[in-house]
């Protein structure tokens, strides 16, 4: 080995190095997720345990022996990305699913499963395992409500089945067998709502949209995000107000408040509420899910500027975020036996209102009367129908 004289660190350390064993573990694979394509880094010693049997023992040796492995590079390689992009839980597991295929697309189902339950757990996450015959399923708890996927409880907290929308269906009525081995106990909740828009390489398109108020029309023209309709292709149905409270994107909230900003100098506090809710209602084509999409489709606010068409739970999702964005005041979601609507306050309660927890709301409903700004009206054929207030604002 060179000596090192005063003076001669770098070219030191140069030397040194050529002694050094060069890292023959690293490893990479490309992943494209949604409009990003993600480099991910993991170390080529790890590879999911051979599951002899799918049982207690087999299930829980397979997770002391991963714990075993070198995980870490890949698990912090995906907690980067997660990060970076701001990832909500969903979507941080939709991108670990990938990952995991991809790396391991020479191992079985089985594996693949598991290697993910595995690292959900060290991700902090109270996952659970269930199985019948050769197939095993992930279950994380979760304090959502989530509809459609099969759920367990155990101990007084409630599981989801994730395994479900990635294709692993178990049969309907057929009891599954419950692993005993619970790898983190306390983990966290797993949250399938999306507290912010993540920070996705955009699709942009351009949106001309018109609406008229008093008698005059207003046109706006703005880009619109196609990765975010992309993102939510496929997503959970969780519960609407979920979807509701989900924001629109930094860019897309400056772009509505820099056109409305003028539009509404000068107006009273009922006159831009009017403007808003005659925004929601005629700027946009009415149409059913099931007539578009062929399903129920709930959108998040972003997601009506995308698509051609859009329902009464959309229009809410979108009125609920302009007012939000642009008058700051409190509201409450309604939700009859078949149809969604908002009430707001304010200092002028003229109209139809209800009253909640000491506070009047004014009705404003953003799907219709088409073309019309009336507000303080109960939704035409709602007026003696049964309601619940599923979400409030302030």
């Amino acid at each position: 080995m060179p000596a090192c004289w005063p003076g001669t660190l770098t070219v030191c350390l140069i030397a040194l190095a050529a002694f050094l064993p060069v890292r023959t573990d690293a490893a990479r694979v490309q992943v494209t997720f949604y409009t990003e394509q993600l480099t991910i880094t993991y170390d080529d010693d790890f590879a999911p345990s051979r599951v002899n049997t799918i049982n207690e023992q087999g299930l829980a040796d397979f997770y002391r022996l991963m714990a075993k492995s070198p995980y870490q590079p890949l698990l912090e390689s995906l907690q980067a990305h997660r990060e970076r992009l701001g990832l909500n839980d969903w979507l941080y597991y939709r991108l670990m699913h990938l990952s995991v295929s991809q790396i391991f697309a020479d191992k079985t189902d089985v594996q693949r499963e598991l290697t993910c339950w595995f690292l959900l757990a060290k991700s902090g996450f109270d996952a659970r395992l269930t199985y019948l015959g050769k197939k095993v399923f992930i279950n994380v708890h979760t304090d959502d409500e989530v509809f459609v996927a099969p759920l367990i409880t155990d101990k007084g907290r409630s599981f989801v089945n994730i395994s479900y929308y990635f294709g692993a269906k178990s049969h309907v009525g057929v009891s599954l067998y419950l692993l005993d081995f619970i790898p983190n106990e306390k983990g966290k909740p797993f949250s399938f709502y999306m507290p912010a828009i993540p920070t996705l390489q955009s699709v942009d398109t351009m949106r001309e949209l018109s609406f008229e108020y008093e008698g005059q029309t207003y046109r706006m023209k703005l880009l619109v995000d196609g990765a975010v309709a992309e993102m939510m292709k496929g997503y959970p149905l969780i519960s609407e107000f979920q979807y509701m409270a989900i924001p629109m994107s930094p860019r897309t909230n400056k772009n509505i408040a820099a056109a409305f900003k003028p539009w509404l100098e000068g107006k009273t506090q009922r006159q831009k509420l009017e403007m808003l809710v005659t925004f929601s209602r005629s700027a946009f084509n009415y149409a059913e899910d099931k007539a578009v999409f062929g399903a129920n489709k709930p959108m998040v606010a972003e997601e009506v500027f995308y698509y051609p068409q859009s329902d009464c739970e959309d229009r809410v999702a979108l009125c609920y975020n302009l007012v939000k964005l642009l008058l700051d005041l409190p509201m409450i979601v309604i939700a009859y036996s078949d149809h969604l609507t908002l009430a707001v306050a304010l200092p002028d309660t003229a109209g139809a209102s209800i009253t909640y927890k000491g506070r009047q709301y004014l009705f404003c409903d953003p799907t219709g009367p088409v073309n019309s700004s009336e507000i303080g009206r109960i939704p035409k054929g709602y007026e003696h129908q049964e309601f619940e207030i599923i979400g409030h604002y302030k």
